[in-house]
C-alpha cells in the first residue's frame, strides 16, 4: 500500500512539474493569465507541499497581473480627461496627463500609446503662444506703443505657427 502511494505520487509529480514548465513557457510568451490557469492546475497534481520559493514567484506573478489590470485603467482614464482637456483647448493640463499615460508601463500587455495626442497638444500650445503674442501686439499698436508692438511680433516669430501666419507676419 505505501509502495502504490509513493508510485502514484511520483507520477503525479511527475505531472505537476510538466504542467508547471508549460505554465513557465506560457509566461514567458506574455500568456499570463494562461499560465496563471495552468499554474493552479500543476497545484492539483502537487501531492506534498509545493517548493515556497516557485509559490512565492507564482504568487508574485499573480500579483502583478493584477497590478497590470489597475495600471490599464488608470491609462484609460488619463487618456479620456486628457481628451476632455484638449478639446477645451487647456492644452498644458492634456499634455501633462497624456505624459503621465505614456510614462506608464504594464508586463507583456501593449497598451495602445498610438491614441495619446501629444502632437496635437504641442501643436495647441505653440498656436495659443502665437495668438497670444499676437493680440498683444495689436493691443500695443493700438495704444501706438511701437517698441512694444514690435517685441511682440519678433516672440510670435519663435512660436512655430502656420505658414500663412508666418508669411503675414
Amino acid at each position: 500500500d505505501s509502495c502504490r502511494r509513493l508510485l502514484a505520487c511520483n507520477s503525479q509529480l511527475q505531472i505537476y512539474k510538466s504542467v508547471l514548465a508549460s505554465a513557465e513557457v506560457l509566461y514567458r510568451r506574455c500568456l499570463p493569465d494562461s499560465a496563471i490557469k495552468l499554474y493552479q492546475r500543476a497545484n492539483t497534481y502537487a501531492c506534498q507541499k509545493p517548493d515556497p520559493k516557485i509559490e512565492k514567484v507564482w504568487q508574485d506573478r499573480i500579483s502583478s497581473l493584477s497590478l497590470n489590470s489597475t495600471k490599464q485603467s488608470s491609462f484609460q482614464q488619463l487618456i479620456a480627461k486628457a481628451d476632455q482637456l484638449l478639446e477645451s483647448n487647456r492644452c498644458n493640463e492634456a499634455l501633462h496627463l497624456y505624459q503621465q499615460a505614456d510614462s506608464i508601463q504594464v508586463d507583456c500587455q501593449k497598451l495602445d500609446k498610438s491614441i495619446l495626442r501629444i502632437a496635437d497638444c504641442k501643436s495647441c500650445i505653440a498656436k495659443q503662444c502665437f495668438d497670444s503674442l499676437m493680440q498683444e501686439a495689436v493691443r500695443s499698436r493700438q495704444a501706438n506703443f511701437r517698441r512694444d508692438e514690435l517685441r511682440f511680433y519678433r516672440a510670435a516669430l519663435g512660436c512655430p505657427a502656420p505658414d500663412n501666419q508666418r508669411i503675414e507676419l
